[in-house]
């Protein structure tokens, strides 16, 4: 099976690729919805998984485009938002299916096998997965330390729509590699910077501080 991920996030490339590539499945990327567009015409995939919100073209742009000129390749949405009506949007758009991020390897692979009506079997060395997981987890934590600092400048600045943003992402990228003790906190300091509620995001930005502490802690230890 070959399959097209189009995500704008390395982290989410690299621990995707890594479960698809521990099930037999090949993995090509593009960053953005444009590039994904240009790869999905020029080459031959499949399934498609696209990641809903990118810059340069997002998710849903991408899905119409390539649905408009004829590419009828399963295409798989990956989204920070759950629920009916989000789901409902990216099946309005030409998605086939929609899984919900932190995206959980397990069920990954199953979709794909669904939709292609293949069977994929996990191959390789479980150490060897299990140490390179645990190293885009180690990654990630060092990126995710700096986008802490970030945030919480942002909120110092009043910039609400920025903190928003930023704390979606980790909701869905933090969960994917593992660190799963950050997902609600940024769950909750997203839905209070859409509030623009200072004391609430200042409370759940100090949670997510702490726990990236305890985390960089644990990761060291190992």
């Amino acid at each position: 099976m070959h399959v097209l991920l189009v995500e704008d996030s390395p982290i989410n490339r690299r621990f995707i690729g890594l479960a698809l590539s521990k099930a037999g499945i090949r993995m090509t990327c593009a960053e953005n919805g444009r590039r994904g567009v240009q790869k999905a015409v020029s080459g031959s995939y499949d399934a498609i998984l696209m990641d809903m919100e990118m810059p340069v073209m997002n998710g849903f742009e991408a899905t119409l485009r390539l649905r408009q000129i004829g590419v009828a390749t399963p295409i798989i949405a990956l989204t920070g938002h759950g629920g009916e009506e989000a789901r409902d949007r990216c099946l309005r758009a030409g998605c086939t299916d929609h899984l919900l991020k932190p995206v959980d390897a397990v069920r990954l692979v199953e979709t794909l096998s669904r939709l292609v009506a293949r069977s994929c079997q996990p191959n390789g060395d479980c150490d060897e997965y299990c140490e390179e997981l645990r190293q885009i987890a180690f990654d990630y934590l060092n990126v995710q330390g700096k986008r802490i600092h970030e945030m919480q400048t942002l909120l110092l600045q009043g910039d609400y729509r920025q903190l928003e943003e930023l704390a979606h992402r980790m909701k869905g990228t933090a969960g994917t590699v593992g660190l799963s003790q950050f997902t609600v906190p940024a769950k909750r300091l997203e839905e209070a910077s859409l509030r623009q509620d200072r004391p609430a995001c200042e409370l759940f930005l100090e949670e997510i501080t702490r726990l990236q502490s305890e985390a960089e802690l644990s990761m060291s230890g190992v």
